[in-house]
């Protein structure tokens, strides 16, 4: 009888290592899930950013450089 408690303990300390890996391994499952989450949260926002930079550069800042050089060579400028 003693022999098969050992036996029945010895189950049980093995199924809870087993079962401690299997955790292990979700929860790290688990976080590679959130860490892909955020860096495509972080690549759309660089792209999203990159696009309203672009925009703000095509709007504002050709604009104004254009201006400057027809003022540069304009030869009816005032002074």
């Amino acid at each position: 009888m003693n022999e098969e408690l050992t036996e029945l303990q010895n189950e049980i300390d093995l199924l809870n290592r087993r079962i401690g890996v299997l955790e292990k391994k979700e929860s790290r499952r688990q976080s590679l899930g959130y860490l892909k989450l955020i860096i495509k949260i972080l690549l759309i926002g660089a792209i999203v950013f990159g696009i309203w930079k672009g925009y703000e550069y095509i709007v504002h800042e050709i604009p104004n450089m254009m201006e400057e050089k027809i003022k540069s060579i304009n030869p009816f400028k005032k002074n």
